[in-house]
């Protein structure tokens, strides 16, 4: 667990680690020199497990690396200070787990905001899918994840020159040589709070991801997209999250008549028309998102399973 000025919710992730129902871990906890009191909450809490690790500010991939070179054990489960998981989280991965070096093990997770549910990221098992996904976001809730230790340190780690995105830099620099696999239950629970929606925060990710996007730009020989039509709705729609909204349009006009055939991409056509402003507004409030899981809610019991531990374990 990395932590940077997490204290208003630090405790509440230990807390759900803490409590799971598989024991045998150390905890190891890397502040990343936090100026608030999550030192002095860490150190309230008594358990032989917990290990903290209080660093000069050097970011959190960095931080990252540094857990990776002082665990005790191969495996590492990750998870962020503002997350909450199931108790269950760690018992269900190693279930599903192969043991073979090149595994990457994640969970299906459902972010949050105070005590509501807002939206989920059902990662693929399909292989081709997931490659398809990957190439615009990362669809791995990196605070799910599980994997051997020296499969990232051999593949030259966590991408310090980084300061955000680092994660999904690592998953597609290991897309073709690891086994992604996925536990199909909704085992971790990330928090959305003011921070993660600022300005500044979002405007770093944007630049970050598409930085990214350009190293990764073959979408033929990296990702097995071969179609040259899905290429560009691909092109289309990294320029709408992470770059020009007009070359986004500019993209998507050049498919002509087979526009017809995504109204998705034609309701995004229109969004771009409007000012910068209102654009990244309706971008931050991932309209699509909570639409679509108010839909799955009504008909999926795991997510209103889901939905209940969360509220107990926020009233605890």
């Amino acid at each position: 667990m990395t932590t940077y000025n997490c204290g208003e919710y630090i405790s509440q992730a230990i807390k759900s680690i803490l409590n799971q129902t598989y024991k045998n871990f150390e905890l190891l906890i890397i502040d990343d020199g936090s100026s608030d009191n999550t030192e002095e909450i860490v150190s309230k809490i008594s358990d032989k497990r917990i290990k903290y690790f209080k660093r000069n500010h050097v970011g959190r991939s960095a931080s990252l690396n540094y857990g990776l070179e002082i665990a005790s054990n191969d495996l590492i489960a990750l998870m962020d200070a503002d997350d909450i998981c199931h108790p269950q989280r760690i018992e269900l991965q190693l279930k599903n787990f192969d043991f073979k070096e090149n595994t990457v093990l994640c969970t299906w997770s459902i972010y949050f905001n105070n005590d509501k549910l807002k939206f989920d990221i059902r990662t693929p098992v399909n292989s081709s899918e997931f490659k398809s996904k990957m190439a615009l976001h990362s669809f791995i809730c990196n605070s799910s994840v599980i994997f051997n230790r020296r499969l990232i340190i051999e593949n030259g780690k966590y991408c310090e020159k980084l300061y955000n995105s680092e994660d999904y830099e690592l998953w597609l620099r290991l897309l073709n040589i690891s086994r992604f696999k996925v536990c199909e239950e909704y085992l971790l629970f990330p928090r959305i709070h003011k921070n993660s929606l600022s300005q500044h925060e979002l405007s770093r990710t944007k630049n970050q991801v598409n930085f990214i996007h350009k190293k990764y730009a073959n979408l033929d020989g990296y990702f097995g997209i071969k179609d040259v039509n899905k290429q560009s709705v691909i092109f289309g729609w990294r320029e709408y999250f992470y770059g020009n909204k007009t070359q986004a349009r500019k993209i998507w006009y050049a498919l002509g008549f087979r526009l017809i055939y995504n109204p998705r991409i034609l309701l995004a056509i229109m969004l771009t028309h409007l000012n910068d402003e209102r654009f990244e507004w309706i971008l931050q409030r991932r309209f699509r998102l909570l639409i679509y899981f108010k839909l799955k809610k009504f008909f999926s019991l795991k997510i209103r399973k889901a939905e209940k531990f969360l509220i107990e374990e926020l009233a605890t």
